[in-house]
């Protein structure tokens, strides 16, 4: 069986974001079912790590974080962005679709976001991680993680939070900010992720800089 961090919070947030328009979740199920054969690293591997005090960067870091605890990398270019200033973070929270390439070579744990939409580049990415436990959202059936939350950097948030973080340091967290794409399916997930990290700062002390 997979782990489900918050069964009442993950429905919760599901039925939030799944009203954004011309999203389809048809296939999250399915996505859900095909990951945990990817996965090449046991839980404990996420339970050993020291969660006591996290910092979270995001694509948008505007400034040289501090290194304060465990560090998370939201997708590739933020693990790019990172390697480019002498840090290495000790997990990546991805879904595979900003500079995923960026990802090739990393050893440390990557968590691998599966659902509807990417489940063909999951598949491809994901084989090639060298540590590598699935996240996804819809019921796990094996091993794999069903965390709340939507976006990447918000998923890393309450991962954080569910693992025993005291305190959560987040750079790059700019939700008016739009990079990668500018249109309305993008702006309304940036509007969802405000909504839920702060319902992750409910339970947790978290600190935007």
């Amino acid at each position: 069986m997979g782990l489900v961090l918050d069964p009442l919070e993950y429905e919760v947030t599901r039925a939030i974001y799944s009203r954004i328009p011309r999203l389809n979740f048809a296939d999250d199920a399915v996505a859900a079912r095909e990951a945990p054969p990817f996965c090449n690293s046991p839980l404990s591997d996420l339970r050993g790590l020291d969660w006591s005090e996290v910092t979270i960067v995001m694509p948008a870091l505007a400034e040289r974080p501090k290194q304060r605890g465990l560090i998370i990398a939201v997708e590739g270019r933020s693990l790019s962005i990172l390697s480019g200033i002498g840090m290495r973070p000790d997990v990546v929270v991805t879904d595979f679709d900003f500079e995923p390439e960026k990802l090739m070579g990393y050893d440390g744990l990557v968590l691998g976001h599966a659902h509807g939409d990417n489940r063909s580049i999951f598949k491809y990415y994901a084989s090639r991680m060298t540590k590598i436990i699935p996240t996804v959202q819809s019921w796990p059936t094996g091993c794999s993680i069903l965390p709340p939350g939507f976006t990447d950097g918000d998923r890393a948030a309450y991962i954080a939070a569910y693992m025993g973080a005291r305190i959560i340091h987040v750079y790059g967290f700019k939700p008016d900010v739009v990079i990668k794409r500018d249109d309305a399916v993008k702006r309304a997930k940036l509007d969802v992720a405000k909504i839920f990290m702060g319902r992750v700062a409910r339970i947790v002390d978290v600190k935007i800089y």
